[in-house]
Formats: structure tokens, C-alpha cells, sequence
């Protein structure tokens, strides 16, 4: 896919143009790596891998960390509010001092 890191916020969003799906986010790697991914049922969907099996398989794999889960909706008003596919549980502050210090920024994951 070629991802580039956090991309996997934008993505997963796009995924969420499904219900079925959970949006999900959290870390990586045991809490070294922010993330976002996509859960059904207990099936889990990776957006930078492009893989997809089920969720017991990838937590023990990658030490996957769940930090906040959204529903469409949820997900939808979030965007909207901090203009940021994510993370949105700390980008409120971070947003702000990034945009402090970069007005320029248009971020990678920015919502459109």
C-alpha cells in the first residue's frame, strides 16, 4: 500500500463509510506507536497492512492497544470538530500548539 505513518487514521476513517465497522484507536508495538484501526465482531482490520483476521491473532502479534473506540457518528462529529481524521483524544492540544507553531500545516491526516 505504501502508508505512509499515521495515515492509518485517515484510512481507517474511510473504512468507517461502512457501519459495520468500529473505529478504533490506540498503540502498537506495546504503547510505542500511535494507531488506528478497524474492528468487527472479533475481526480486525489494519489499514497500513491491508490486512484483515481475526483480532486475538493481530493483539498478540503487534501488542495492539485499544485507547478509544467510535462509532460512525461519534467518528463523523470528531472529524468535524478537530479537522483531523485523528487521533482525537489527544490532538486537541496538540492541534493547537502545532498550529500555533506551523500555520502553514496542512497535516497528512487532515480532514477534508
Amino acid at each position: 500500500m505504501g502508508a505512509r505513518p499515521h495515515e492509518c487514521y485517515m484510512w481507517a476513517y474511510r473504512l468507517m463509510e461502512n457501519p459495520d465497522w468500529t473505529l478504533v484507536h490506540g498503540t502498537i508495538l506495546g504503547g510505542i506507536v500511535d494507531h488506528a484501526w478497524c474492528e468487527k465482531g472479533n475481526r480486525m482490520y489494519d489499514p497500513l497492512t491491508n490486512q484483515e483476521g481475526p483480532a486475538s491473532v493481530f493483539s498478540k502479534q503487534h501488542n495492539y492497544q485499544v485507547d478509544h473506540l467510535y462509532d460512525v457518528d461519534t467518528a463523523m462529529e470528531e472529524a468535524q470538530r478537530t479537522k483531523v481524521y485523528g487521533a482525537w483524544r489527544a490532538s486537541a492540544l496538540v492541534l493547537q500548539l502545532v498550529r500555533q507553531s506551523r500555520p502553514d500545516w496542512d497535516g497528512i491526516y487532515k480532514y477534508r
